[in-house]
């Protein structure tokens, strides 16, 4: 394949550039603003060099198209967005999420791509008293909640159109709380919190701490990404990707014994979404299945932050 990756110089978008690389797929990296703070602790100055990376934006159609035909691209995985900011400028997340979202899809249909994967989000399914299941099917009913989660429940339709008049073929995922080194905003809260403060030795104060989120470790998502690009059909065309479901003060209990001078202190509350959620279609059509835990995944990102400090391993 060759991949245009928007967003890629961003948490999630550099994991899964590490990861596309690692199977041999030529990959071009897309994104405004030139953060090098998360690839940089993935790759070195070396490979960095070698990585083609172009600034642009997605809300211009015309310079995707460009981009993709400069690079031959087939297959355009769309990670850039507005999370937190979102909720915050209406006018701003409807201009990057939804047109360029749009974007993208116009830009596969113009260019007859062989296919897109896009990030939605599993807060589209909102609370989980919504729900009469226990656990959440893959096609269950969205309850958006909060303009983002309204925009991305907007795009899963947006995309079966595109599918169904324009042969767009195009799989969202939606990743459930994403964490990993690197990680910042809005659910990075959690993580950077409960895992990362505490491995550089600093105090971590967790919001929501009676809850219990659904864990997917960075390279698990990533993993799930390049398996929607390369299966050859799937009948559903948006997944919940999940990880596994562990209360925050059993995770806490954990980091404990790795970190017993840790200061982490959990705050009372429920974020209030819903983390029960059905995985059997991802996993029966794209073949995904977690492979971290909970805790192998806070270990390892706990001892990455402690790699990139100086410090040793626990």
């Amino acid at each position: 394949m060759k991949v245009l990756l928007t967003g890629a110089t961003g948490f999630i978008g550099s994991y899964i550039m590490k990861e596309f690389l690692g199977a041999g797929h030529e990959i071009v990296g897309y994104d405004n603003v030139m953060d090098h703070t998360s690839i940089q602790m993935l790759f070195s100055p070396e490979e960095l060099a070698e990585i083609p990376l172009v600034q642009g934006d997605v809300r211009d159609l015309a310079g995707l198209i460009r981009v993709c035909q400069d690079y031959q691209i087939d297959t355009i995985v769309h990670q850039a967005g507005l999370l937190g900011a979102a909720d915050r400028n209406y006018l701003e997340a409807a201009k990057v999420n939804i047109i360029g979202t749009l974007n993208v899809f116009e830009a596969a249909r113009i260019l007859k791509l062989r296919r897109v994967v896009w990030a939605s989000s599993q807060t589209i399914f909102g609370p989980q008293v919504m729900h009469e299941e226990e656990w959440i099917p893959n096609d269950g009913m969205p309850h958006p909640w909060d303009n983002y989660s309204s925009i991305k429940t907007y795009l899963e339709f947006a995309g079966k159109a595109y599918a169904q008049k324009f042969g767009v073929d195009n799989i969202a995922l939606r990743y459930c709380i994403v964490y990993g080194m690197g990680r910042m905003g809005r659910h990075g809260a959690y993580p950077s919190q409960l895992m990362v403060n505490p491995a550089m030795g600093i105090k971590g104060v967790v919001d929501y701490g009676d809850d219990a989120p659904n864990w997917l470790y960075v390279e698990d998502a990533a993993r799930a990404t390049l398996l929607a690009c390369t299966v050859p059909y799937t009948k559903s065309k948006a997944f919940t990707i999940t990880g596994e479901i562990m209360p925050m003060k059993e995770l806490k209990d954990y980091i404990m014994t790795l970190l017993p001078e840790a200061e982490i202190e959990l705050k009372p509350g429920h974020y209030g979404c819903g983390w029960k959620f059905d995985g059997s279609a991802a996993r029966d059509e794209l073949g995904y299945e977690p492979y971290f835990s909970a805790k192998e995944g806070a270990r390892k990102t706990i001892n990455d932050v402690r790699k990139q400090c100086g410090l040793p391993p626990v």
